[in-house]
């Protein structure tokens, strides 16, 4: 579906890629977002990603600083609190100093709702398949959760941080089967990849194998297989820097990253505490992927689910 949004109209028409929005609803974002943008510039203000569009485009600062020539370093999806501050500190350049156009407010905007939408339901549907296909590891899963849930059956955003062995399960999930199967990367300046010789031009397209990554039995024994506790605590020493990155990595990394983690956790831990996914007839073993698209998107899952 995204492919569709992101090639041009006669590359769709030639690879017959259809999207499946219509215009109608597609307006009603646009006019949504118009209205918002209108109260917003009369003075209602809001602590949102929508706020810094708005207050970029009213910046008056010049546009001079070259943003290819900054320099932060990449960093490890471990170091958290440092790699929240290289964000926030690459998000304020970019924004900082650069204005932007209604359309391109409401473009934003609606990539915010459309990119966070069809990633985040097909890891949900991985996350079923392969707890289906291993009891073990979602009765595991079931105990954790189970614990965690109120007197008033709700769980806490504090709770839902508090739980390693659900934090492992979609960890794994998004290693073997990232939303993303590579990632692009322009040169900002000449430069020469350490010490193997290859040497890379301002301007030149890079790109990252995610997928390939992710399977490398370099980095992951039995690459092929769930396992994991591979992210529990005590193993995560084990994880080489920079071969795991479903969401990128560094200070350019996917901006919906905490918030997509957050949806999925919530979605998983009330449907493993209230059902039980099950193979069925109909379940491929291993599942067949789709052509032509970017996101790493199944043919199709079948399962069974009961009730607890």
């Amino acid at each position: 579906m995204i492919a569709a949004f992101v090639f041009p109209k006669w590359l769709n028409t030639l690879l017959n890629i259809r999207t499946q929005l219509v215009e109608p609803p597609n307006e009603f974002i646009f006019e949504l977002t118009r209205h918002i943008l209108d109260k917003r510039r009369k003075g209602e203000k809001n602590n949102d990603f929508l706020q810094l569009l708005i207050d970029a485009n009213a910046s008056d600062v010049n546009n001079n600083q070259d943003l290819s020539a900054d320099k932060k370093e990449s960093l490890h999806f471990n170091e958290d609190e440092d790699e929240i501050m290289a964000q926030k500190k690459t998000f304020s350049l970019n924004f900082a100093n650069k204005t932007l156009s209604e359309d391109e407010i409401m473009a934003q905007a609606w990539v915010f709702l459309l990119a966070g939408f069809e990633t985040t339901a097909t890891t949900l549907g991985y996350i079923s398949y392969e707890l289906a296909l291993n009891s073990d590891i979602q009765e595991k899963l079931y105990a954790e959760v189970a614990e965690a849930f109120d007197s008033d059956d709700e769980i806490s955003y504090e709770s839902l941080q508090r739980l390693p062995y659900l934090d492992a399960v979609v960890s794994e999930t998004l290693r073997k089967y990232p939303a993303i199967t590579r990632l692009e990367r322009e040169a900002g300046k000449d430069m020469k990849l350490g010490d193997t010789g290859i040497k890379l031009f301002k301007g030149q397209m890079v790109e990252i194998p995610v997928y390939a990554i992710h399977h490398s039995e370099k980095y992951y024994k039995n690459a092929d297989q769930f396992i994991p506790d591979r992210f529990l605590a005590e193993n995560r020493k084990n994880l080489v820097p920079y071969t795991y990155m479903p969401f990128g990595t560094g200070p350019r990394n996917c901006i919906g990253m905490r918030f997509a983690l957050m949806e999925v956790k919530l979605c998983i831990a009330h449907i493993v505490k209230r059902f039980r996914f099950m193979k069925c007839a109909e379940t491929e073993i291993p599942l067949q992927f789709m052509n032509l698209t970017p996101l790493l998107t199944s043919k199709s899952i079948s399962l069974n689910i009961e009730k607890r």
